[in-house]
């Protein structure tokens, strides 16, 4: 048995439900989850629906309920519906947007007044829509979805509560969309519905149920010229990627070009706009630089085809800072992903305050004699604290605090920047934040060319 709480919502006159004070403790049976997390109920909205109101009930879970009266609202519809959208992590609601890809159970709590009629009374339905699964071979906008007709006899009781549940399926992306209708034969009561996890997609099973674009045979990475593409994530430009460009070695440097991609918060999912999504356009690139984005922008299959570039020679580069290697739920994810196993880090912590100016150190003789000043004292005052892959190099660091770190993998290479562009200049510091170090533009066209020639 597997302890968990359930938020309970109340009604007040200005907003529809409000969190209670207080909080009940219940228990699920250790078969129905195999995971030890919140149980979360979907507050309820809007107070008037098609053929409900909103009601006091001492039975219900907080005390109102959606109410479905024949005398007072004759005929079928609706009693309630609501899509869960996506939603920062911390803004106070936990719906279906909150659970991993995998089984996501969802249980509506109902009551009947006649519970002797052997007919329909009431429906339930839940559907992940806008998804990225396919289902039997084909990738369809409705990807997943349960409903079911309950009837007056399917209650064991009349005036009593009881729990009737739905099954899904979810990816990475889309929405839930779940609705309770009335056929208007009874008294229905609704007082809310729960989503819980049940399973757990691994990367590799996600891949399997989506519809990966075919790789072409006989495909190689592309040569001249040396182009590379970043994403635009937050603080992007501070990260000067496009100044490195002109700083690249002069072999690499005639013809080079840059190219870029956006990255789109939607309340369904987050997309790149511009990102090389297909095999060929991908490896015409000679790097590519993930600046702040979190991997569900890359998707599964958009992570798989990285792995493979990179082993392959292409050049991958991944911001820290807070969209990227970032542990929270919406933020980050490569820890997780098909990347996590050639990543040349892990990372136990999340982006901490370094406790004042961690000033950058070169730790590689080539850095050492390459053109930068590092008497500049370039620094960073927030990291993540990562353990260093015994395969991987540290390239700079302050102390023992790596700070960029990279491993080849295959014939490429991943390149992770540990800093961020985060924290105000502190006059008191002795030196210059790295983001606004003269030569930054400068090690990043170093780490862009690896061992193809040292920046100028």
């Amino acid at each position: 048995m597997t302890a968990y709480t359930r938020a309970l919502i109340l009604a007040s006159a200005l907003t529809v439900f409000a969190s209670c004070a207080s909080s009940e403790q219940s228990k699920v049976d250790a078969t129905a989850s195999e995971y030890p997390e919140e149980e979360m109920l979907v507050e309820l909205g809007n107070p008037d629906r098609a053929k409900s109101r909103l009601q006091a009930d001492p039975d219900a879970r907080s005390g109102y309920a959606m109410v479905a009266d024949p005398a007072d609202k004759p005929g079928a519809g609706v009693i309630w519906g609501r899509l869960t959208y996506t939603q920062p992590p911390g803004a106070g609601q936990k719906e279906l947007y909150h659970q991993s890809p995998g089984k996501i159970r969802c249980t509506f709590r109902l009551k009947v007044a006649d519970n002797t009629i052997d007919k329909p009374v009431v429906s339930i339905s839940a559907s992940i829509d806008g998804g990225e699964l396919k289902k039997d071979g084909w990738k369809m906008w409705t990807i997943v979805s349960a409903s079911h007709q309950l009837k007056a006899t399917d209650f064991a009781a009349p005036d009593v509560y009881q729990e009737f549940s739905l099954d899904l399926l979810k990816g990475e992306q889309g929405y839930g969309n779940l609705n309770v209708s009335t056929t208007g034969l009874t008294k229905v009561a609704f007082d809310g519905l729960t989503v819980q996890q049940i399973s757990r997609l691994d990367m590799a099973e996600l891949l399997e149920s989506l519809d990966p674009p075919v790789r072409p045979a006989g495909l190689t990475l592309g040569g001249e010229p040396f182009l590379v593409h970043e994403t635009h994530g937050m603080y992007m430009k501070l990260w000067r990627m496009r100044q490195a460009m002109d700083r690249l070695p002069e072999l690499l440097r005639a013809g080079a070009k840059w190219e870029q991609s956006y990255l789109n918060v939607h309340p369904m999912h987050n997309t790149l706009s511009g990102y090389p999504s297909k095999w060929e356009d991908l490896y015409c690139h000679r790097a590519v630089v993930l600046n702040n984005v979190p991997a569900s922008a890359v998707t599964v299959v958009g992570t798989m085809m990285l792995k493979e570039y990179v082993q392959d020679g292409g050049c991958l580069v991944m911001m820290g800072d807070t969209h990227s290697l970032s542990l929270r739920m919406l933020s980050g994810g490569w820890d997780s992903s098909l990347l996590a196993p050639l990543l040349p880090v892990t990372l136990p912590s999340d982006l901490v305050y370094g406790g004042g100016p961690l000033t950058m150190v070169p730790q590689t003789e080539s850095l050492r004699q390459a053109d930068l000043d590092w008497s500049s004292a370039p620094y960073t005052l927030y990291c993540h604290k990562a353990i260093v892959n015994p395969e991987a190099e540290v390239l700079v660091a302050a102390g023992e605090v790596p700070l960029v770190v990279q491993r080849k993998v295959g014939k490429g290479r991943i390149v992770v920047l540990l800093c961020a562009v985060l924290g105000e200049k502190m006059p008191d510091a002795t030196g210059v934040p790295f983001w606004e170090w003269k030569d930054w533009p400068t090690l990043m066209a170093a780490v862009l060319a690896g061992d193809q020639a040292e920046a100028r």
